[in-house]
């Protein structure tokens, strides 16, 4: 967001580009088995060195943002799959921007086949505790701006899949060109 020149109770807000944001990215991942149970958990930091100049004051966004992952799922008897994903992205720093707020999200998900495998319905729900929120200070050359944003992104999602011709081509691959070969 810049003022304009003429007017500076007009801002214009654009995209600019920074030369350069050296970064470190830092993730680490697990995925065992427990019996029914799937986890994969993954945790990591992104940390940024970035010194900007922002209503002539110099500002450092060097915050280290924390984000975290941990899905389950669960193979449950009668051919069930139970799914909890949970999303985690801490306060921190990211380009020109302050993330003032955590962000927690979980999903919730049951998974049955029906059919020898053919028919398969999905019942999702999104965002269940509403955790994706957002809380920011943007900052640039002569402004300062704060949005803080929740929103309702709670969902149901319903997936209903057929697999047709799940026997596949019966060709085997045989015999073809081998009288031409033969020729040669």
């Amino acid at each position: 967001a810049e003022q304009h020149d003429e007017n500076p109770a007009i801002a214009i807000l654009s995209t600019k580009n920074i030369d350069k944001i050296p970064k470190l990215s830092t993730f680490l991942t697990a995925s065992p088995k427990f019996g029914i149970w799937s986890p994969m958990a993954s945790v990591g930091f992104i940390k940024q060195w970035l010194t900007i100049t922002s209503n002539n004051q110099e500002m450092k966004l060097n915050d280290p943002l924390i984000i975290a992952s941990l899905n389950n799922s669960f193979s449950l008897p009668k051919g069930f799959l139970v799914t909890l994903d949970t999303n985690y992205r801490g306060k921190g720093s990211t380009q020109n921007v302050n993330l003032k707020d955590n962000q927690f999200v979980v999903n919730l998900g049951v998974t049955k086949s029906f059919l020898n495998d053919k028919l398969t319905v999905i019942l999702k729900g999104h965002d269940i505790f509403q955790g994706n929120r957002n809380d920011v200070i943007v900052y640039s050359n002569k402004l300062h701006l704060s949005q803080t944003s929740k929103w309702d992104t709670r969902e149901l999602e319903v997936t209903v899949r057929y697999k047709f011709n799940t026997n596949g081509s019966k060709y085997k691959g045989t015999g073809a060109g081998e009288s031409e070969f033969n020729r040669l």
